[in-house]
Order: C-alpha cells, then sequence, then structure tokens
C-alpha cells in the first residue's frame, strides 16, 4: 500500500498533467495518499497476539494486517502506457499510438498480442482521446513516387512558421525512400541561398566529401516550380554535384508529396499547438521535434520504424549481402 502510493506521489510530479484521480484509480489507492507529507519516523510494526477479552464482553485483535487490494493488473499498466503516449503525443492515431507502446514494451511478440490496436482505440475512446479523421477529398494522380533504394530520389520545399518576431522560413531536403530529414535550414528570407544550405547539407550528411560517390548514386531532387529552385543558380548546383532535377507538374503538388506530408506533421503535432515568441525559440522547437522525427517516431510506412532504424537495418542488410 505505502509503495504504491510512493509511486504515485511520484507519478504526480513527473506527470504533472495526469489527474490525480486517474493515477489513483490506476495504482489502487485512495487519492489523499498521493498528496506529499512530511516525513516522520518509521514504526515498528506490532506483532500479532492472541485474541483478548476487553472486559465488556467485546474481542480485540491486534496486526499487522495483510493488505487485500488486489494486485496491479496489466490491463491497467498497458492502460497507463496508452494514455502516457497520449499525453506526449496528442495528435497520434490509434495506430501509431500501438507501435509506441509495443516499442515501450518491446515489441516481442507477446507485446504484438496483448497491445493491438482494437484495444489502443477502446482506451483512447474512453478517455475521449481519438483524433478526428480529416476527410480530404483527393483526385487520381500519376505523381507517386517510387523508390527502391536510399538515395534514388529526394524531395526538397520551403515552408514558413509564424513567430511574434515575425516569419520563420525552413527549407528541408528529405529522402524519400527512408524517409530522413538529411538537411534543414532556417531563415528571415527564403532565397536561393538558403535552399543550397540544406541541400549541401544533404549531401554532406549521405556523402561527406566523396562526391565520386555522390555522382555514382546519382540521386534525384524532386521539387516545386518556385524561384529558388529553378533558377540558374539553383540548377547550375545541382549540375555541378550530379544531381537531377526533378520538376514536378505544375499544379500538382501531390507529386512532391512525401515533402509536403512531413511539413504537415511538423505542423499538426509541434508548430499549431504551440505560440512562439521568437524565432530562436521556434528553432529550438523544431529542432528537437525534427531528431525526435528521425530517431523516435514510427513511420507507418517503413513498418513502424524510425528513419534512423530503418536506415541501420538497411546498411547492415546491404553488408551482409556483399560479405555473402
Amino acid at each position: 500500500m505505502s509503495e504504491r502510493a510512493r509511486i504515485g506521489r511520484v507519478l504526480t510530479v513527473e506527470r504533472p498533467a495526469w489527474p490525480k484521480a486517474l493515477i489513483a484509480r490506476l495504482l489502487g489507492v485512495s487519492r489523499q495518499s498521493l498528496y506529499h507529507r512530511s516525513p516522520v519516523e518509521p514504526v515498528e510494526p506490532v506483532e500479532p497476539v492472541e485474541p483478548v477479552d476487553d472486559g465488556g464482553g467485546g474481542v480485540v485483535v491486534r496486526g499487522p494486517w495483510r493488505d487485500r487490494r488486489p494486485a496491479l493488473s496489466d490491463d491497467l499498466v498497458i492502460e497507463a502506457h496508452i494514455l502516457d503516449v497520449c499525453r506526449d503525443r496528442p495528435r497520434f492515431g490509434t495506430r501509431r499510438v500501438t507501435a509506441m507502446v509495443r516499442r515501450r514494451l518491446g515489441g516481442s511478440g507477446a507485446a504484438r498480442g496483448v497491445v493491438n490496436r482494437k484495444r489502443v482505440q477502446r482506451v483512447m475512446r474512453k478517455h475521449g482521446l481519438l483524433v478526428p479523421q480529416r476527410r480530404i477529398p483527393r483526385g487520381r494522380h500519376d505523381g507517386r513516387i517510387e523508390t527502391s533504394r536510399s538515395d534514388e530520389v529526394w524531395a526538397t520545399d520551403l515552408s514558413k512558421i509564424a513567430t511574434r518576431e515575425g516569419w520563420l522560413w525552413i527549407v528541408g531536403v528529405i529522402d524519400c525512400h527512408d524517409r530522413d530529414l538529411i538537411g534543414h535550414r532556417y531563415g528571415v528570407t527564403a532565397d536561393t541561398t538558403l535552399c543550397l544550405g540544406a541541400l549541401h547539407d544533404g549531401v554532406c550528411e549521405r556523402f561527406g566529401d566523396d562526391v565520386d560517390a555522390l555522382k555514382g548514386a546519382g540521386p534525384q531532387l524532386s521539387h516545386d516550380w518556385g524561384s529558388q529552385f529553378t533558377s540558374r543558380r539553383y540548377q547550375a548546383e545541382l549540375a555541378t554535384l550530379g544531381i537531377r532535377s526533378r520538376p514536378t507538374m505544375i499544379g500538382s503538388p501531390e507529386q512532391n508529396g512525401i515533402m509536403e506530408r512531413f511539413f504537415g506533421s511538423m505542423k499538426d503535432e509541434e508548430v499549431w499547438t504551440t505560440e512562439y515568441d521568437t524565432r530562436a525559440q521556434a528553432i529550438a522547437a523544431l529542432d528537437a521535434w525534427i531528431e525526435d522525427y528521425r530517431t523516435e517516431r514510427p513511420h507507418q510506412s517503413l513498418g513502424y520504424l524510425t528513419p534512423a532504424e530503418y536506415r541501420t537495418a538497411a546498411l547492415g542488410s546491404n553488408c551482409a549481402t556483399q560479405a555473402a
């Protein structure tokens, strides 16, 4: 009992957004026991004695008493994990929450059997945590990017973030196969220099100074018809690096859908839930989100692996194939 109350008091500090009533119910303790108390001297347990007559015809029995509360069930533990993921990532749907809970439990076969999407959906519905689905009509198009390996097709685009200090521009370069953001830059204005900086960051991330390896891989770069990407300076740099320009059709942003989806997720999960006072504050928050995106956030298209995990697994598979 006291151990559960101690755990509950720790949770109230580490998870202040959790209602005390919920923590008390999950741990099977009273809500009053979750409030911190001043330390007291330990009391020696009372040794059990035989029942004695109190002189008035009654019987007195002295403890200690066994804790008769039921053990904390696995269902409540799993529910606590689901609620914790939903608190940290309120814009995640049932599929991604399921993947995150499985990752916490080790991703074993047992975890897959116990934590399935239907169970997560029931818990999220019970607590009103289901994310409303957006019904967006989509026309048919032939812009799906098909890739068979990393560094085959990259994509780039610009977006802007509102702060009280003014607009903050961000340009990113993403690998369309492993979904890793390999380069990004921030700026007050969206010019060609900013876009070239992100491109060079991506080249250094994947190939370092090995220009021959870059030209051997021959990546294509998908982009829209923005003046930065179609400028002579940008196109000349692509030709120098051996990267083939792959412009989308005019009025068809879905042909650059992977980069568009990245910015959509970033705004949905981070930007639209936060108000930034300064550009520096926004940059710090976005850098943290991007790091989480690359190393912690599972992707459905990658088999619910993170870009870093998928990239590591792919490199390991290639090394094993070459060794064989």
